[in-house]
């Protein structure tokens, strides 16, 4: 009769176990969610939804202690917009196919990193009306990052 129990017993704390368990995990991945969404200024969240009013898909995150970043689909592309804890829009990127670059920035770039391919491109447009292109070239494991203006000159400083 003893080992009756002590199985009874052992079986009970067992489900017991799983189900602090199973509740332990969903109470840590509502407070991830609710953390991803609670340090978010709502001048931020109110800027960016003037700004980008058909944004979908909206994930946030801190660029830095300052500044967040949103990275969302609009016109079924995807793009990524930096804002101030104050709400000030900073800049948009957008993920571009590589054929959009002009032939003179291609040709730039194949004489300056012969040994690098182009694996990504993105127009970021900024509050100070820049409109510039960061291209990511790969190396092996290595990457590196150019600017290039809309005419394919290489933009060495951004201010």
């Amino acid at each position: 009769m003893e080992r009756i129990w002590f199985a009874l017993y052992f079986f009970l704390v067992k489900l017991t176990m799983q189900k602090f368990l199973l509740f332990a995990i969903a109470f840590i991945f509502s407070l991830s969610i609710y953390a991803q969404n609670s340090g978010l200024p709502d001048v931020v969240s109110k800027s960016f939804e003037q700004k980008f009013p058909k944004a979908k898909k909206v994930k946030w995150s801190n660029e830095n202690i300052d500044d967040f970043q949103a990275d969302f689909a609009l016109d079924s592309l995807t793009e990524t917009a930096t804002f101030t804890n104050k709400g000030e829009w900073i800049q948009t990127g957008i993920n571009v196919p590589i054929p959009i670059i002009n032939h003179l920035t291609v040709t730039s770039i194949k004489k300056k990193f012969p040994k690098s391919k182009i694996s990504k491109i993105t127009k970021i447009e900024n509050a100070k009306k820049q409109i510039y292109y960061e291209i990511e070239l790969r190396k092996g494991d290595e990457l590196e990052y150019v600017n290039y203006d809309e005419n394919g000159v290489e933009i060495t400083s951004l201010k």
